[in-house]
């Protein structure tokens, strides 16, 4: 799991996994403190070892970061880890599901562009 970070989170927290109330709003209806996007899937690889890989970028107005913006390059099994570690640390806690994996078109722009969508929500909850 290779980091491509633009700038680097305050004590190696990733971005992805500190969102615990990602996306939430700040007191008062102001900007959301957390806001997690995930964008520019690409293809990498060819044949049976070809993935896509998601952009995930971080804004926020913590001030337990050391940057407000930071990125990651990270693909559908950092996904399924950080819920599953999510799991086992949180014991009762609701964690929202992962986008269902495909067996079939699942390079197919209408799939990957769902998929980027439903890890953002993921992110987000």
């Amino acid at each position: 799991m290779e980091d491509v970070a633009v700038d680097a989170a305050a004590g190696g927290g990733a971005a992805a996994s500190g969102g615990g109330g990602g996306g939430g709003a700040a007191v008062g209806g102001g900007v959301p403190d957390l806001v997690i996007k995930v964008s520019d899937p690409i293809k990498n690889a060819e044949g049976l070892n070809s993935y896509i890989s998601y952009k995930v970028n971080t804004e926020t107005t913590l001030e337990e970061y050391d940057y407000n913006q930071f990125s990651v390059i990270r693909r559908y099994s950092d996904f399924v880890w950080l819920r599953e570690t999510l799991l086992k640390s949180l014991p009762g806690a609701i964690i929202p599901p992962l986008p269902e994996k495909a067996m079939m078109n699942r390079f197919a722009p209408e799939f990957v562009e769902g998929r980027r969508r439903a890890l953002e929500r993921f992110l987000n909850r």
